[in-house]
């Protein structure tokens, strides 16, 4: 079921909501960078015959941060994929329950990924951690992405709840 995004008017979530859409202009300008890197490498290599050392794990680290950065935006647009052949077959309200059911897994879940994510970022920001490539990339930034964008995630999902739950009293 696609799932319709009613929008909350309330500053908090018209906040988070904006902050989403930040992160998501983020994502936008990773993927961007990462194309640019990646055709700069294949120019390197297959015209002038001198590959770069740091192109690949540059675009891996901008991946990453391309995903985190989405996840919230993606969630408030409903534009996450899901396989929903047995729920369509339900009821309206037990379609709603279920996906609240889906949301507050999906909530824990991602919490737990903050929150393991965020004190490995740290330690790697205390060690001064750094890439074993050639360029030796520092590994916080990159690192800080994870609990990042599970923390704006969380956020949506809190925000999808709270809308469920209202559509689950409209729908009685």
């Amino acid at each position: 079921m696609m799932y319709k995004v009613r929008q909350t008017g309330s500053f908090l979530a018209s906040f988070i909501d904006n902050v989403s859409k930040i992160a998501a202009i983020m994502a936008s300008i990773c993927v961007l960078t990462m194309m640019t890197v990646v055709f700069y490498e294949v120019i390197a290599r297959y015209f002038f015959k001198s590959p770069t050392s740091w192109s690949v794990e540059m675009a891996r680290y901008l991946m990453v941060a391309a995903v985190m950065l989405g996840l919230a935006y993606a969630s408030s647009q409903g534009r996450h994929v899901k396989v929903d052949l047995l729920v369509s077959r339900l009821s309206k309200r037990k379609q709603l329950i279920f996906e609240l059911f889906g949301f507050t897994l999906t909530l824990i879940l991602f919490s737990l990924i903050t929150w393991k994510a965020g004190e490995y970022a740290w330690l790697t920001f205390q060690q001064g951690t750094k890439s074993s490539g050639v360029m030796e990339f520092p590994l916080f930034p990159s690192k800080l992405m994870v609990p990042l964008g599970s923390f704006l995630f969380c956020l949506q999902l809190i925000l999808l709840i709270f809308r469920r739950v209202g559509d689950l009293r409209h729908e009685t």
